[in-house]
């Protein structure tokens, strides 16, 4: 994000404070395509008499999982066993965003098909299957950091991003042209909102209202 310094605003104005002081809500038309937080340590500036650019840059929040140990909603140290969708919303909280998450991973245990009519997500890989804290153990009474933990659950078996203003797990060998995709939806805290059916495809076209440079 680029703008120009004045009087009032100057790049020390953006300079104090956490990583999560000031949000940003980006938006294209009506649609919110990110929300996160200004990274305090991209700031730029030129040391010139004003207006300068002063260039901003947004982010995601992921970044700063690297440095906080995995703890629940209530910042304790997880014990026993909690479910995958536990793990990965309780990483999510610590971004500062509370956003919904859409997965789309629809593969399952033999036995889960019996405990879902897929309207409740009860069935789902990550809703249905439980893993022990101490798969994530650092020292005695800590875990490794939300970074890893997503990253090992994730493997290189799915990708996680910000889409629409809602965080998404997308398991890659889903998306491919014709293959119709399940996304289960719960909210922040992990309460089920819907089961949607999407597509991959999509329309594309010449003429003017498409600008492709070469339309034939």
């Amino acid at each position: 994000i680029s703008f120009y310094s004045s009087d009032s605003i100057s790049i020390s104005t953006f300079a104090e404070g956490s990583d999560t002081r000031f949000k940003v809500n980006y938006y294209v038309d009506s649609v919110l395509e990110l929300t996160g937080f200004l990274s305090l340590g991209d700031l730029s500036q030129e040391f010139m008499p004003d207006p300068n650019v002063i260039n901003v840059i947004a982010v995601d929040g992921l970044g700063f999982l690297n440095d906080i140990p995995l703890t629940d909603f209530l910042s304790n140290t997880p014990e026993q066993e909690n479910s995958i969708l536990d793990y990965v919303l309780w990483c999510l909280s610590k971004t500062g965003l509370q956003l919904n998450i859409a997965i789309v991973y629809n593969i399952r245990g033999t036995s889960a098909s019996l405990l879902n009519d897929d309207n409740d997500g009860l069935g789902h890989f990550f809703k249905y299957f439980y893993l022990d804290a101490k798969t994530w153990e650092d020292e005695i009474g800590t875990c490794i950091n939300c970074y890893e933990v997503l990253s090992k659950i994730l493997g290189e078996s799915a990708v996680l991003f910000q889409e629409n203003g809602e965080w998404r797990i997308t398991r890659i060998d889903e998306m491919q042209l014709g293959y119709n995709m399940y996304a289960f939806r719960w909210d922040y805290e992990g309460t089920f909102i819907s089961k949607t059916e999407e597509t991959n495809e999509a329309s594309i076209g010449v003429g003017e209202e498409y600008s492709w440079m070469n339309d034939d």
